[in-house]
């Protein structure tokens, strides 16, 4: 299943919140309207996009909705603003069906990764990857269907298919 994009997020949360109110969100003053990604809530199924409603409950964005064909695994979204989250891309970590407000949903940091963290590559292979979900491990780097990630030292591109490392290469951009 390909990557499918959702529209930008103008940031996304770092902590469980409260959906209500017009809160400062990783350094970002919100104002009514804003798309928002929340992706820690302590009951996983609250995660997902929503539109900052000023002080009523915010409501989910309508590309991110119950019954929304968009939602599917590995749908990506990008973050524009934040202290810890500008310009980051997040992709949906779930595999199978989703039933948005029911179905826990996990949201993983592709791009740009630069933090502590952050996987090594040395030459062959990718040391760790905290935080993706899924189905197992090849070459030390849990993984889910597919991931692409940015390293500091370059592109490096993940091909996994029906749970078997299919290649761990540098990629370059053009």
């Amino acid at each position: 299943m390909a990557l499918s994009w959702l529209n930008e997020v103008r940031t996304a949360t770092t902590e469980n919140i409260t959906l209500t109110g017009i809160p400062e969100i990783d350094g970002v003053a919100l104002v009514a309207g804003d798309r928002v990604l929340v992706k820690d809530q302590s009951t996983p199924s609250e995660n997902g996009v929503y539109v900052c409603q000023g002080l009523i409950r915010w409501g989910r964005a309508t590309d991110f909705a119950t019954g929304t064909a968009s939602v599917t695994p590995e749908l990506t979204v990008r973050v524009s603003e934040g202290l810890v989250n500008a310009h980051t891309q997040w992709f949906l970590a779930n595999q199978g069906a989703i039933n948005v407000g029911t179905t826990s949903l996990s949201f993983v940091r592709v791009a740009p990764v630069a933090n502590t963290s952050t996987p090594v590559w040395n030459g062959s292979t990718i040391a760790t990857l905290q935080g993706l979900a899924g189905g197992g491990s090849r070459k030390g780097m849990p993984y889910s269907s597919t991931a692409i990630m940015r390293l500091a030292m370059g592109v490096v591109g993940v091909f996994i298919s029906r749970g078997r490392l299919l290649r761990l290469a540098r990629l370059s951009l053009a």
